[in-house]
């Protein structure tokens, strides 16, 4: 009996001492002395075994003795904790006991970890030159090698002109939210920008960041006409760069250009245009030669830039020939004359004549901008020809360009010297015309039609008796115009002009 009493004691004693060593808690997260852990960190460790119901004891502080406590919660019955705000760059302890129905275990090894305090920045770049008027701010979602995920409830960001924060243009957005970017309303040209950033929940406010400057866009920049450009015309776009500001809807802003056009470069008497785009055509305000000067500059709704650099270009002053060039010998008599044609005027005046200086001139007037050719009539044998041509717009003309000279010295071809008394009728003509011609001589001569570039609209060999001879020709089909009567004989030829109308 007694060996019995006595098992049965043994048995007894083991159970309570098993009972009493409910297993002591091992921490898991955050790791210990771990850095910029959330201010929403979740405190976890591994579950342990017991009698009966398991709970749990878990302590924060702000001090290792855990005498300054921030959380002391008692029967918790799962193995974590979840904070929501703690505060920003501060170091805390923690440690955790287990109890079950038959006691409670020791205090776990204390863990200690610190939460992150300040974001840092990544663009606008520090020192950043020609920003947008309305930069995009960004700054880094992680901190060291930890993701930013929680913990708060958002950023201050703060922008100010000076570098203390304190000057009257000083603003402070909250962006709420894991948002880590953040664009502003416009901001003011040509101005240096301070900006950081700081994390902040319900209960405190984390350290500001580094701060990092920026200096905004003067103005625009000019782009074509290139400066100093010459020989402009008419139809010149002016360019300048789009600013490329965009608004929440990836839209453009209302944003407007004023151009300042001026043949002073004091702009004293300055041709003004605003326009919401970023070029501009507006060819009634060039005259023909004139050095002009221009310069841009652009407004929001907050402020307007300073004025760009001046640029000038010259417009255009003459036209350039083309055809007949300079000093040409012709194998014809009958010739276009060609030039080089003008955007945006009104038409040219060509004029031809036998002398130098024009005295004897006639002048053709073209009411077409777009015409860059004039047929002539058949032109003298043996004679030399001077041309020229300009342009007008309205009243304002070119000078005249630089006078051409040819001759029909090599033609080689003589009027028909055996008939006489030449005579083209009707003309007007309508449905015929007729050649009338006193032959001295048997001959066969090629008659044909041709129009005033010498197309050949018809053409035949004939037999011309001595005498008085008609032919005549039909012209029904003909376009109203001017037309001519060509007969050749060997190198000998006459040409006679009539008109269909």
């Amino acid at each position: 009996m007694k060996k019995f009493y006595g098992i049965f004691f043994i048995m007894i004693m083991v159970q309570i001492t098993f009972a009493q060593k409910v297993t002591v808690p091992v921490l898991n997260a955050p790791e210990d002395e771990m850095v910029d852990a959330m201010p929403n960190v979740i405190l976890d460790w591994q579950a342990v075994s017991g009698v009966g119901e398991i709970s749990y004891h878990i302590q924060l502080a702000k001090d290792d003795a855990f005498s300054d406590l921030v959380v002391d919660e008692e029967n918790a019955d799962i193995s974590a904790y979840y904070n929501e705000y703690l505060l920003f760059g501060q170091n805390y302890f923690w440690r955790v006991k287990a109890s079950d129905d038959n006691g409670t275990s020791e205090w776990s090894e204390v863990f200690s970890f610190t939460t992150f305090n300040q974001c840092e920045l990544k663009k606008p770049n520090d020192e950043e030159d020609g920003e947008d008027l309305r930069p995009r701010f960004k700054w880094e979602d992680e901190v060291g090698d930890n993701d930013i995920t929680g913990g708060l409830d958002g950023f201050d960001l703060e922008i100010d002109t000076a570098a203390s924060f304190d000057s009257p243009k000083n603003e402070v957005f909250f962006v709420e939210g894991l948002v880590f970017e953040y664009w502003p309303h416009f901001l003011d040209f040509g101005t240096t920008y301070f900006w950081r950033v700081r994390p902040r929940n319900p209960v405190d406010n984390g350290e500001w960041s580094e701060a990092y400057s920026f200096e905004t866009l003067f103005s625009t920049e000019l782009s074509d006409p290139d400066d100093g450009e010459t020989h402009i015309e008419f139809d010149e776009t002016f360019k300048w760069d789009d600013l490329g500001i965009k608004d929440d809807d990836d839209e453009d802003d209302i944003y407007s250009y004023t151009l300042q056009l001026d043949i002073h470069d004091d702009f004293s008497d300055p041709i003004s245009v605003i326009t919401m785009e970023t070029e501009m055509t507006d060819p009634d305000v060039f005259k023909f030669g004139k050095e002009y000067f221009w310069r841009v500059k652009a407004i929001h709704a907050y402020d307007t830039s300073y004025w760009t650099e001046t640029w000038s270009f010259t417009t255009v002053s003459t036209v350039v020939l083309d055809f007949p060039e300079d000093g040409t010998a012709l194998s014809d008599i009958r010739l276009t004359l060609k030039w080089e044609s003008l955007d945006m005027v009104s038409g040219y005046e060509v004029r031809l004549a036998k002398v130098a200086d024009f005295s004897d001139a006639e002048i053709f007037v073209l009411e077409d901008g777009d015409i860059d050719e004039y047929p002539l009539l058949p032109l003298d044998i043996d004679e030399d020809y001077y041309w020229s041509v300009r342009a007008f717009k309205g009243s304002d003309t070119s000078d005249w360009a630089e006078a051409y000279t040819f001759n029909t010295k090599s033609i080689g071809i003589q009027e028909i010297n055996n008939i006489s008394n030449i005579n083209v009728y009707p003309s007007p003509a309508n449905t015929n015309v007729s050649i009338e011609f006193f032959a001295q001589e048997n001959m066969q001569i090629s008659i044909g039609i041709t129009d005033v570039v010498g197309k050949t609209i018809s053409k035949e060999i004939i037999d011309v008796p001595v005498g008085r001879f008609i032919k005549s020709m039909d012209v029904s089909e003909l376009t109203d115009g001017v037309y001519f009567i060509e007969m050749i004989q060997g190198n000998q030829k006459s040409i006679s002009k009539f008109i269909v109308k």
